[in-house]
């Protein structure tokens, strides 16, 4: 049984290697992070240039740019995500783990043990 351990493990972390170790997935959550950090940025902008209108020392024109960085960051966070998703899903798919169930299948695994 250990040696079965051992060789799915081993193979698991093999194929983790070949694909590129966690670098993607971890530089996805990164993005993610700092996407949104733009988008609260964004947001805020968006919020000073509404008042500025308001108050008559702004012009129509800085509202709506802020609105269109607004929604530019909020498509480059979405996206952020969904890259971060799929190399989740990737790393699942190489460590045998069923992405609807989250259970682990050895048959889905690297390698099978032959013993």
């Amino acid at each position: 049984l250990i040696r079965v351990s051992i060789a799915l493990t081993t193979g698991i972390v093999e194929k983790a290697r070949q694909c590129h170790n966690l670098s993607p997935v971890a530089s996805a959550a990164q993005k993610v992070e700092e996407t949104q950090t733009v988008v609260d940025q964004a947001r805020e902008n968006y919020r000073i240039q509404n008042i500025r209108y308001q108050a008559g020392v702004g012009i129509n024109l800085d509202v709506l740019d802020a609105q269109l960085s607004l929604n530019q960051a909020q498509v480059n966070h979405i996206q952020a995500l969904y890259d971060y998703n799929v190399g989740i899903a990737k790393l699942e798919q190489v460590m045998g783990v069923d992405v609807e169930s989250g259970v682990i299948h050895p048959s889905l695994t690297a390698t099978t043990y032959r013993g």
